[in-house]
């Protein structure tokens, strides 16, 4: 980020930033509180960049995936049925990359103009009320 912005700053075009965070920050984990913490501190960066740099025109957000598929996933979850109670979802499927990769599209586009600071899990889940 901090070469971006300067990159950004130098064009005086504005822009957008989509950080890499994840479900993790988001709750307790007994197993990786080190994980958890450091994503904790992407999602507090975004949310300070975003108020720092705002006034300049450049946008500041985050996506905080949860389970997604992958090689480092897959061995741990090797069916359908598995990956659905490993996900704690309520949809039938385990994210796909591509799945993370279009919303963090959306952040960089121009149709999310009027988003700055937030992070937005991309995990599945319904919202709680």
């Amino acid at each position: 980020m901090k070469h971006e912005i300067g990159a950004m700053r130098q064009a005086e075009a504005g822009g957008a930033i989509v950080n890499a965070s994840s479900v993790g920050a988001l709750t307790a984990n007994p197993v990786l509180p080190d994980y958890g913490a450091s994503k904790a501190a992407v999602n507090h960066l975004t949310r300070s960049a975003a108020v720092a740099f705002g006034p300049i025109g450049i946008r500041v957000n985050a996506i905080a995936p949860g389970p997604t598929s992958s090689e480092m996933l897959d061995p741990w979850i090797s069916d359908l049925v598995s990956r659905k109670a490993w996900a704690s979802s309520p949809l039938p499927f385990i994210a796909l990359a591509d799945d993370i990769a279009r919303v963090a599209l959306f952040l960089l586009s121009d149709e999310a103009r009027w988003i700055t600071g937030h992070v937005l899990p991309i995990d599945g889940e319904a919202a709680a009320t």
